[in-house]
């Protein structure tokens, strides 16, 4: 985790990730932005106690423009002591352009490629190859 600016990260208060957004890249970033202040930047971690943040008015206008923007977070909590979970069980999407909520896919007792609204989980886990819960 590569600290933004010299701030320092507060493990007591939440978090706001989103994935940090490049022109004409395929490298994957994540921004944690706390206290209104991007704090670090991170290509793999997880915070715990998570919830699922989408700013209705921003995603009307990455739809209306066609240009993304930062307007869909994962509020959740950093552990003070970083690990690793080697076990990711769900993948989670997001297109602002057709989806209204995160999702994840293929939970057991469901169809196949059927989209099911994720709002709230213990772990999620952010690596280079996306989001996992």
């Amino acid at each position: 985790m590569k600290p933004f600016k010299n701030r320092k990260i507060e493990y007591d208060k939440p978090i706001l990730a989103y994935r940090k957004l490049y022109k004409n890249s395929t490298k994957v970033l994540y921004s944690l932005k706390q206290n209104g202040l991007v704090v670090a930047h991170s290509d793999v971690f997880t915070l715990y106690n998570c919830k699922t943040i989408i700013n209705k008015g921003g995603q009307k206008r990455c739809r209306e423009t066609g240009v993304r923007n930062v307007h869909a977070f994962i509020w959740g909590y950093l552990p003070e002591n970083m690990w690793e979970f080697s076990d990711y069980y769900y993948k989670v999407h997001y297109n602002p352009m057709v989806d209204d909520n995160f999702w994840v896919s293929s939970i057991d007792g469901h169809k196949e490629g059927e989209k099911i609204p994720f709002g709230k989980c213990l772990f999620t886990t952010f690596t280079p190859t996306g989001v996992y819960v």
